[in-house]
């Protein structure tokens, strides 16, 4: 059925019933569906009207208030809600969000404390937290708040990054920033942008690629090396990858080679390659030049390991053998 089926369904069993709450209530959220906001709020309140107290109601019409950036009407609405609900954890949760919109920050965090007191084991209400302490200036509440998320969440690579940069930017422990940059890559060694901020920490001059997120595909391991392909690669930066290969010494969890293929947007628009096979090694960036091969994990593979051999010297009867 459509929506615009369903809208008209619920205006018959209206115009059959015009006291039929589920029906009015049922009408906003589908014209919320529709992006039709002011009609779902008329809606809404038409239900609310029969029943005053209805969280449901008052939970999609706080909705709809906050999507047409209404976000003073939202917070009565939520405010009203949690009174008749105080264990509404999503009422809560978008007070605090309405409320951050406000730039009420104290109201934010009271609400993501009553989120806490229903659900303790919250990290990214935490991370929000400390993200509200954080601009508020208030460095120790916001560091308290990180790790707390940490002892919870050790792999919670958002909560490391943003510890990371508060030790070290404002109270400028740069031992500290390190060590939780250092365990944050340990317990999430995809995410390369922990590893560059370490480096960046420790003085150690490394330009790497500030890779957030991916995918680990496929591993090898070959001569004293180990090697692993990526995808779904999220970076911070213009830059766009879509395959990384990440070279290990075997013993080590701290990539000594990166090869990227690497996608440059400009070019496509003005008729040329697309893609360029690229390095990173100590001293910089190394680009090999357009790439000319089928853009598949499978090709990228097979030319990574052959710039991996040539660079280090690997006899090629150590070479994986590839699916």
């Amino acid at each position: 059925m459509t929506l615009d089926e369903e809208e008209q369904d619920y205006r018959e069993m209206i115009k059959n019933d015009p006291q039929n709450v589920r029906a009015w209530a049922n009408l906003g959220k589908v014209l919320n569906e529709k992006k039709d906001h002011e009609g779902a709020i008329e809606a809404l309140q038409k239900a609310l009207e029969i029943v005053p107290d209805d969280t449901w109601i008052l939970f999609e019409l706080g909705l709809t208030f906050s999507l047409m950036n209404q976000f003073k009407q939202a917070e009565e609405i939520y405010h009203k809600l949690v009174k008749l609900d105080p264990l509404s954890q999503d009422g809560w949760f978008n007070l605090a969000l309405v409320s951050r919109y406000q730039l009420n920050f104290k109201g934010a965090i009271d609400a993501y404390q009553e989120v806490l007191k229903i659900d303790p084991y919250d990290v990214g209400v935490y991370l929000n937290i400390g993200v509200l302490y954080h601009q508020e200036g208030k460095v120790e509440e916001a560091e308290k708040t990180y790790r707390k998320a940490l002892e919870i969440k050790p792999d919670y690579t958002k909560v490391s990054l943003n510890l990371g940069q508060l030790l070290l930017t404002n109270k400028h422990d740069i031992e500290g920033a390190a060590e939780v940059f250092k365990k944050g890559y340990e317990n999430d060694p995809v995410c390369i942008l922990l590893l560059s901020n370490y480096y960046k920490t420790t003085g150690e001059k490394r330009y790497i690629p500030a890779v957030v997120t991916a995918k680990i595909e496929k591993e090898y391991t070959f001569d004293k090396y180990r090697a692993a392909l990526i995808d779904q690669i999220e970076a911070v930066g213009q830059i766009k990858y879509d395959y990384m290969l990440l070279l290990y010494e075997e013993d080590s969890i701290e990539p000594i080679y990166y090869v990227s293929l690497e996608r440059n947007n400009l070019f496509s628009e003005l008729g040329g390659f697309t893609h360029f096979i690229c390095a990173f090694e100590e001293k910089g960036h190394v680009n090999f030049g357009a790439y000319d091969l089928p853009v598949t994990l499978e090709s990228f593979s097979k030319k990574a390991i052959d710039l991996v051999f040539e660079k280090y010297q690997i006899s090629k009867e150590k070479l994986p053998k590839f699916e």
